[in-house]
């Protein structure tokens, strides 16, 4: 071939720019899924997983709450490379949203302050975010996990051993 690697990666980039093609990391290129096979093609869903800890862009690569967060993303055809996350002040609740290729799918990970020592972010960040579904990644805070429920939107506790809200939330692991 004599095309030049600047008009590859053109080509490359345009294809990606419009949804023929998905570019990850460490696995390479390959044809985007058509339509038809995306995962909820006419219906826009954003879901929240929300973390005792910080969150970071790297979050996603930590520890268990890191691996329930890849499975979501791996479920969803969520890219990571599509992320939005600024630096919040230290007493501000930490947060990244990235989406699928399409944009009809977004996964905000909401956690705790730099500062804080709540192990929890605070409802009204979570409330902000007018999540549709909410996966609550181990947080144990009975008083707090009742306000969440209290939200009425659908919500999975993970890592949570206790029978307290076996009646209340969707599901319990």
């Amino acid at each position: 071939c004599d095309a030049s690697e600047m008009t590859v990666r053109r080509a490359l980039n345009e294809l990606q720019d419009e949804g023929l093609i998905v570019r990850e990391r460490a696995k390479g290129t390959r044809v985007a899924l058509p339509e038809e096979e995306r995962i909820l093609p006419h219906k826009n869903i954003h879901i929240g997983v929300i973390s005792p800890r910080e969150v970071t862009p790297d979050f996603h690569r930590q520890g268990a709450s890191g691996q329930i967060t890849e499975g979501i993303f791996s479920l969803l055809n969520i890219h990571k490379e599509k992320m939005e996350w600024t630096s919040p002040a230290d007493t501000e609740p930490t947060q990244c949203t990235w989406s699928n290729q399409s944009g009809n799918i977004k996964v905000t990970c909401v956690g705790q302050a730099n500062t804080s020592y709540e192990a929890h972010p605070p409802l009204e960040a979570v409330k902000a975010q007018d999540f549709d579904g909410i996966i609550s990644l181990s947080i144990v805070d009975d008083e707090w996990l009742e306000q969440l429920l209290d939200l009425e939107i659908p919500t999975v506790l993970t890592d949570y051993a206790r029978t307290t809200f076996r009646d209340r939330a969707d599901h319990i692991y």
